[in-house]
């Protein structure tokens, strides 16, 4: 599907913060596991594609966010989701994560093309 695999070393740093939580996000989802219909699996540790991106973004895990700043996280959440359901063709990220053929390499490939996608 997507030929986006790690690359060692990347460097994240300069790019756009949507780019950034993409690639950082992918990272978490193979350290943590992956998730389906939940953003964080408390039993495995696993996240999803938007769960890893809150992660990404705040340095915990969806529902452990501070009170005081939702609505940057929101924002930012809402900037990957527009960019990823671009990438995807204006399917939605959440049910690409979810379906039930879906792999774990095959989200994170996604997400890592998406973030590379015109640099």
């Amino acid at each position: 599907m997507f030929l986006a695999e790690k690359s060692e070393g990347e460097v994240t740093a300069g790019l756009e913060s949507w780019r950034q939580l993409l690639l950082e996000g992918a990272n978490e989802i193979e350290k943590r596991g992956h998730a389906k219909y939940t953003e964080y699996n408390a039993r495995t540790g696993g996240v999803c594609l938007m769960g890893a991106v809150h992660i990404a973004l705040t340095g915990e895990p969806a529902g452990h966010a501070t009170v005081w700043f939702l609505p940057l996280v929101d924002e930012a959440r809402l900037q990957v989701y527009d960019k990823m359901r671009d990438f995807l063709g204006g399917s939605c990220p959440v049910k690409f994560n979810n379906a039930r053929e879906r792999t774990a390499s095959e989200v994170t490939s996604a997400m890592r093309a998406c973030a590379r996608q015109g640099i």
